[in-house]
């Protein structure tokens, strides 16, 4: 089931996304890399690259040039090609779209894993710096 606009994971992953706008490429670049490991170890290198590449499909009707970049993303280059795809944007581009992949992604992830069991994986990657930051807290407000 996808979550709405207002959902506690959305609100997280926007404000991991805007602690830097000038530098959305690094940051939507160092948030993959913080849960891909994560997530790998409950889904595996296959199960990782099958949603990542899904997420790709869904997000590329909203942002052809994902679509078209990232056709065929491999779990060893998938973040490097992430990384050219968006630097070939403008700013606010690659903002808008790294929200949409990373949604569409999780939200997927959510429906196969479930609701808190995403959470958890989250909030052990992501580590926010700050407790407001945390999934756990956003669901209580």
């Amino acid at each position: 089931m996808m979550q709405g606009t207002d959902s506690p994971r959305r609100k997280l992953i926007s404000a991991a996304l805007a602690v830097r706008p000038e530098e959305v490429v690094e940051t939507t670049l160092g948030l993959w890399s913080r849960f891909a490991p994560e997530l790998t170890a409950v889904v595996g290198a296959g199960g990782f690259m099958s949603l990542y590449s899904r997420s790709v499909k869904i997000s590329g009707g909203r942002y052809s040039w994902l679509l078209s970049e990232l056709s065929k993303p491999t779990y060893g280059d998938g973040l490097s090609e992430l990384r050219a795809c968006l630097g070939h944007q403008t700013p606010a581009q690659a903002h808008l779209a790294s929200e949409d992949l990373l949604n569409v992604f999780f939200d997927l992830l959510a429906s196969l894993i479930g609701e808190s069991l995403t959470g958890q994986i989250l909030d052990s990657a992501w580590s926010p710096p700050a407790p407001e930051m945390s999934l756990r807290n956003l669901q209580n407000e």
